[in-house]
């Protein structure tokens, strides 16, 4: 375990303002290497929900992983866990089959 003295500033603030009862909300800033035209499109979604790029990458994230930003966060749920493992839930669209892979190996001439 660390030494207080080898902790930084950061590492004391995190701490101090991440406890549950303290009442901040800690944000991480960070730099991600995205395509070019994923960046575009959360642009624009931020744009039309008049909300920063941070917030939307955010939500998305928390959709995506399904996890839940709070608890008046209802479009978020949490992952079932079962036998130690996240559950997702059901995917929609068509299902995934070895016909339906070499079907389209044989159209695309592969």
């Amino acid at each position: 375990m660390k030494k207080a003295e080898d902790w930084s500033a950061n590492e004391i603030f995190t701490k101090i303002v991440s406890r549950p009862d303290a009442g901040y909300d800690v944000r991480m800033k960070t730099t991600l290497d995205i395509e070019p035209e994923l960046y575009a499109a959360a642009e624009r979604l931020a744009q039309a929900q008049k909300k920063s790029l941070g917030q939307v990458v955010s939500e998305l994230l928390q959709r995506t992983l399904g996890l839940s930003a709070g608890p008046d966060d209802a479009s978020a749920t949490e992952l079932e866990r079962r036998n130690g493992f996240d559950v997702f839930p059901e995917r929609t669209g068509p299902k995934v089959t070895v016909e339906g892979v070499q079907q389209l190996c044989r159209k695309e001439g592969i």
